[in-house]
């Protein structure tokens, strides 16, 4: 199954710059391009979508120079090569089953919550709203505010705030 696939131009600059702060995953010694080298790139690529191979000075040979290398490990792990600056080449190969990586232009999926965590978030807002709505006379009002709904509570007359009579004895 061929799962690499052609990158715009735009999607290759936006690569680029997701690459551009990350280390080097795999560096490429003096036997080149080895199995287990292109088994190596294939799992980063599986975990990492986009990573870095540094290609040692030994890594090409007369017969092979840098990007002639990059094409080839490129091709054998699956991967798009996204660029090569100097020794430093950029793969990119996207997972199929959990992408990390949005390329321009796409469009995050939606996530459903599983069968039972709707249920509880609702369950979560019911409760945080009945705590909301059911405050003790204190919380969060003023003084005066709080006289006038403790007086209320206790069956006493409540006085007008615009007359700014708020003595303690009964009437």
């Amino acid at each position: 199954m061929d799962t690499t696939v052609t990158l715009s131009a735009k999607a290759r600059l936006h690569l680029r710059g997701l690459g551009h702060p990350l280390k080097p995953v795999v560096l490429v010694g003096k036997e080149g391009l080895s199995e287990a080298l292109v088994a190596s790139v294939k799992s980063a690529l599986t975990t990492h979508e986009l990573i870095k191979v540094k290609l040692g000075e030994n890594a090409t040979t007369e017969d092979h120079d840098r990007k002639a290398v990059a094409a080839e490990l490129a091709a054998a792990s699956g991967g798009e090569m996204v660029g090569l600056l100097g020794r430093t080449l950029l793969l990119f190969k996207r997972n199929t089953k959990k992408p990390k990586i949005l390329l321009p232009g796409e469009k995050a999926p939606k996530v459903k919550p599983p069968p039972g965590k709707a249920k509880a978030n609702r369950a979560k807002r019911a409760d945080r709203k009945a705590k909301a709505t059911a405050k003790t006379p204190r919380e969060g009002r003023s003084t005066r505010a709080t006289a006038r709904v403790s007086r209320e509570l206790e069956g006493k007359p409540v006085s007008d705030p615009a007359d700014g009579d708020f003595s303690d004895d009964e009437t």
